[in-house]
């Protein structure tokens, strides 16, 4: 159990940063991030070779001109909860194609990110009340066979607002 709270993280533009906050390990549960914010990195939120981690609250969460906001690897990593949480300027807003099942993302969105969700097609994922603009493409849903992601399994999608993207 634990808490992180209030924190911002900015990679200076001229020296770049990697991950802006990396968890990795075994057995997290009921950590609540809230009003947290990275900028600048190549990923900005990495849950790395996790397992046995879940029930993850996020909320009021942000990345900027992060190449990927929020990125989970981890077979075993399940109910992550994101709730008012966005990702701008970047390539990927979450890539949750090696981790994740399970994840609800409430009122989430991004804006001017080229893919705001690449998702495997191996996981149980909910979107309500996205908010997106000027991304080129919103939601992919995919994965390769030869890791075990890429399994049909319900999938919701409510989107709200849409704008200037596909």
């Amino acid at each position: 159990d634990g808490t992180i709270d209030g924190v911002s993280l900015f990679a200076h533009p001229s020296v770049g940063g990697n991950i802006g906050m990396r968890f990795t390990g075994e057995s997290t549960r009921r950590v609540i991030m809230n009003q947290v914010k990275v900028q600048g990195f190549k990923v900005g939120y990495l849950w790395e070779n996790v397992n046995d981690v879940c029930l993850w609250t996020i909320t009021n969460t942000h990345t900027t001109d992060c190449e990927v906001g929020f990125r989970c690897i981890g077979a075993n990593a399940l109910e992550f909860r994101f709730v008012q949480c966005t990702s701008s300027g970047g390539d990927i807003g979450w890539d949750w194609t090696k981790g994740g099942s399970g994840t609800w993302w409430s009122q989430c969105g991004a804006s001017d990110t080229k893919l705001v969700w690449l998702l495997a097609g191996g996981h149980l994922n909910y979107i309500e009340g996205a908010v997106t603009e000027r991304s080129s493409t919103v939601v992919e849903i995919g994965g390769d066979s030869s890791d075990g992601f890429a399994q049909p399994t319900p999938f919701y999608f409510d989107a709200t607002d849409l704008r200037d993207g596909a």
